[in-house]
């Protein structure tokens, strides 16, 4: 009788030690920081560039960065010529795009501008200077409390390779590092994603992912009018 009353009183202290780390497991996660991360997405000394755009239905994802048959020949062009910086200044919190190429469609190189899944390591970045500073070619960002998301958005202009509407930063990659030594010292690629979200003509959800790697400018170097010419840590 002992024994039985002593294996219900062990059986019940087990069930209350599981409840209570059961219910510890799954308690609300952690808050992000926005603040943070807004201080971690205005870096001037860095630059984004598209690494890979990918296309999602179901459990299907298939990368498309160089896919006419999700994008034209002009938006694959863009994706591989332009570079992008996260800025919160007296205008708003914009999505700032420079161009890379200075040559047009037909003729440009891809392997003069920095984009895609190149060896870690460092490379050169050229940036056109006489892009205007605002106007309908740039996106906006924000912290929205709500969803507690970064919302992202650009242009709806069929010539971009960014979907319509708006998406947001995928919270497994948001940026990690403040300045060019803690990316130094990281040794490795610093990525963000966006991600856009739409239904086809299935009524399936169609998800594109763009993932951007960073540039950190260590240098400026001796760059032509119209130019510069940057040593970065891609």
């Amino acid at each position: 009788m002992k024994n039985s009353r002593l294996m219900i009183a062990l059986g019940l202290l087990l069930f209350a030690l599981i409840s209570c780390v059961d219910h510890e497991d799954v308690g609300t996660p952690n808050p992000v920081d926005k603040d943070k991360i807004i201080a971690l997405l205005n870096v001037p000394q860095r630059y984004w560039c598209i690494e890979e755009i990918t296309r999602q239905v179901g459990d299907q994802i298939i990368e498309i960065s160089e896919d006419t048959t999700y994008l034209s020949p002009v938006q694959i062009y863009l994706a591989h010529t332009n570079a992008y910086q996260f800025l919160d200044g007296s205008g708003g919190r914009i999505v700032f795009e420079s161009p890379q190429a200075d040559d047009g469609i037909n003729t440009y190189d891809y392997s003069k501008s920095l984009w895609g899944k190149r060896s870690y390591g460092v490379n050169e970045l050229h940036i056109r200077d006489f892009f205007i500073p605002f106007g309908p070619w740039h996106g906006t960002w924000d912290w929205n409390e709500g969803q507690k998301k970064f919302l992202v958005q650009f242009p709806s202009d069929p010539f971009l390779f960014w979907r319509p509407g708006v998406g947001y930063l995928d919270p497994a990659l948001y940026p990690k590092y403040k300045n060019l030594s803690e990316a130094q010292a990281a040794g490795k690629p610093e990525r963000i994603r966006i991600l856009m979200e739409e239904t086809d003509a299935n009524q399936s959800k169609v998800t594109y992912a763009y993932t951007l790697r960073a540039a950190w400018v260590i240098e400026r170097l001796e760059s032509p009018r119209g130019v510069s010419k940057y040593k970065v840590l891609y």
